[in-house]
């Protein structure tokens, strides 16, 4: 593994093909700018964080302090802040993440028990990687489409045409699938084990742990091209629709994928530090489709001529790059407020 520190890497450095291509078709949904710009006004994380604290246990230094260890170091090798993190009573195996300004992450009780250190370390890269990517803003429409939220979002989509609800509610689905693949992607950064990463799939599928020891995750992912084969126009019909309404794609072919780019050249090249860097603190700002983001920082600048956290310059002919780091800097700047390098004086 590359000395180069993770905490460095842009998320577009393992952002799956199928995110990039959902994300660009969701964008162009009528109707969606309007339901992203509601869900940014939101504070539905406090009412997540009322309920969490109440009913689930928030992990600390002091309260289930392994899980919580697990959290942290996760959080440091992604660059990212310590989210609040909690274990819920939920039935089911499960984790998820939320929250569009204050991040949070929960696991269930029954995925804690189903897993090992190093899966349940997975699980985590994982989900810190929902909002190292900024998944979040469109988790959020997701919630108003498969819970009925009754906020703005929902009520949005509520006196929207229903071919219009139909047609955001099938491209957040098909987002939702890809989105999971570029997570598992950063989670193998994290475990730099895709074997075991694929274990964790398998699980999910309903892996025996009488006989765990006995069970090979290559041929889990092996179904998938299996069935592929199996196929025909028939069982293609009769089937296409059995995932159009997932937010997850099905563990074997998530087993499949994970291996597959653990074998690629991409990985490999990104594993040795061969890799885009992000702007500082990227991971704690959202971006609004029609509303300017500051181009270092990310933060939300709207229509002021200087960014109040990182303090660039916002007219571009007033920016360069530092030679050292490559990141954005101010002409009128003497050290880079990215990695401290001298300046040269502008003529």
């Amino acid at each position: 593994m590359s000395t180069r520190p993770l905490s460095m890497i842009d998320p577009s450095a393992f952002a799956h093909p199928l995110d990039q291509q959902a994300s660009a078709a969701l964008a162009k949904v009528p109707l969606l700018p309007d339901l992203l710009t509601q869900a940014s006004r939101l504070r539905a994380e406090r009412t997540f964080r009322a309920l969490m604290m109440y009913n689930g246990i928030r992990l600390g230094p002091r309260q289930l302090p392994s899980l919580w260890r697990m959290v942290n170091d996760v959080a440091e090798r992604f660059g990212m802040s310590l989210p609040s993190s909690y274990v819920t009573g939920d039935r089911g195996a499960n984790a998820f993440a939320f929250g569009l300004h204050d991040h949070s992450i929960a696991l269930t009780a029954d995925l804690v028990d189903l897993m090992s250190d190093r899966e349940l370390e997975a699980i985590i890269a994982h989900e810190l990687a929902h909002i190292l990517c900024q998944h979040m803003l469109y988790r959020q429409v997701g919630l108003a489409l498969t819970d009925g939220a009754s906020d703005w979002v929902g009520g949005l989509l509520k006196l929207s045409p229903a071919m219009l609800r139909a047609s955001i509610a099938v491209a957040f689905f098909s987002w939702s699938r890809a989105a999971e693949y570029s997570a598992d992607r950063a989670a193998l950064f994290v475990l730099d084990d895709a074997e075991a990463l694929a274990s964790c799939f398998s699980r999910l599928a309903g892996v025996p742990r009488r006989f765990a020891s006995e069970f090979d995750p290559r041929q889990f992912a092996k179904q998938v091209e299996e069935y592929k084969q199996e196929e025909t126009v028939w069982s293609r019909v009769v089937t296409w629709d059995l995932g159009l309404l997932r937010t997850h794609p099905e563990p074997t072919r998530r087993a499949a994928a994970v291996l597959e780019w653990a074998d690629s050249d991409d990985f490999r090249r990104i594993r040795n530090g061969d890799f885009p860097v992000r702007a500082p603190d990227r991971a704690s700002h959202i971006e609004i489709p029609g509303m300017r983001n500051c181009p270092l920082c990310k933060n939300l600048v709207g229509d002021d001529p200087t960014c109040s956290v990182c303090g660039l310059d916002q007219d571009p002919q007033r920016q360069s790059t530092c030679h050292a780091c490559g990141y954005l800097v101010s002409e009128d700047w003497t050290y880079c407020t990215t990695c401290g390098h001298t300046l040269a004086a502008r003529s």
